[in-house]
């Protein structure tokens, strides 16, 4: 039945001729350009909401390309990292519960949406991420979400979605300049105080 959807959705979209490329690189220039911004925020909110609306652009854009588990995968950590965004405000997303119940559901999301062996990077990488945006240490986080990246290179890649994969690269390249700004930063701040 998804097999079916995909195919109709495809066709579809595709009798747009150039249009159809235009709309989903669209959506992916929009959270390439979010990705890259997400990490240069010192502050943990301020990364998971730019994170939250790129990855609304790359859950827009796999879905035009009818790449489907990276769409289910990122739409549920949209709504992961509402829950998450929340733990500095309230108790209840504090628990554990949500970092194991969308672990379970990503792996869910993967096995009902799965068609090709290349399904486990997303897999992965959304695992990495869910901890990343768990956990409350920026650095961590911001460690945990190279990996995150690294998988979904792979996987875009491989699969032929090449500005997803640019998005990747730049948002590699983005957490290693964080780093090294605020190294930069921290060497003025101490020469400051001596």
């Amino acid at each position: 039945m998804l097999e079916t959807f995909k195919i109709n959705m495809l066709s579809t979209l595709t009798s747009m001729g150039i249009w159809y490329d235009i709309l989903y690189n669209a959506f992916g220039v929009i959270a390439i350009t979010l990705m890259v911004i997400t990490y240069q925020f010192k502050k943990r909110s301020n990364i998971i909401k730019t994170y939250i609306f790129a990855t609304v652009g790359w859950t827009i854009y796999f879905f035009l390309r009818g790449e489907f588990t990276s769409c289910i995968l990122n739409l549920i950590g949209v709504i992961r990292s509402i829950i998450f965004l929340q733990r500095e405000k309230h108790e209840w997303a504090n628990s554990k519960f949500w970092l194991y119940f969308f672990l379970v559901i990503m792996v869910g999301g993967t096995g009902l949406t799965v068609e090709k062996w290349t399904d486990i990077f997303p897999l992965i990488a959304s695992t990495l991420s869910t901890i990343a945006y768990f956990v409350l240490n920026v650095k961590l986080l911001k460690l945990l979400n190279m990996g995150n990246s690294s998988f979904w290179l792979t996987n875009n890649l491989i699969n032929g979605t090449y500005v997803a994969a640019v998005s990747d690269s730049l948002s590699i390249i983005s957490i290693i300049i964080s780093f090294i700004r605020y190294k930069i930063e921290e060497k003025k701040n101490q020469d400051i105080a001596t």
